[in-house]
């Protein structure tokens, strides 16, 4: 059983560093918390087309959570319709 759990401690990644002192826009969830100012990129003029890695996947996950949602409520809704036309026509005919 503790190579089992050794063989998972080296797949969990480090812990991140946040700073607790943040006077920025920021939303909390839970244990989840979104700064949408952290994710800056670097200066083009002295740092050429390089773009910080510090927290730049966030906006694409939060589009793509939406886009889930969106997707989620537009199958249910059909899935509703299509079931509620379904018994209708089950009830009717009887």
């Amino acid at each position: 059983m503790s190579a089992l759990l050794k063989f998972f401690a080296t797949l969990t990644p480090p812990p991140v560093n946040v700073q607790e002192e943040y006077d920025g826009l920021q939303w909390r969830w839970k244990m989840f918390v979104f700064r949408p100012a952290c994710m800056s990129f670097c200066d083009t003029w002295t740092v050429g087309l390089t773009m910080s890695t510090d927290f730049t996947y966030e906006g694409f996950m939060i589009l793509a959570l939406m886009f889930y949602v969106l997707f989620w409520w537009y199958g249910s809704t059909s899935n509703k319709r299509v079931a509620n036309q379904w018994c209708v026509c089950l009830f009717l005919s009887q």
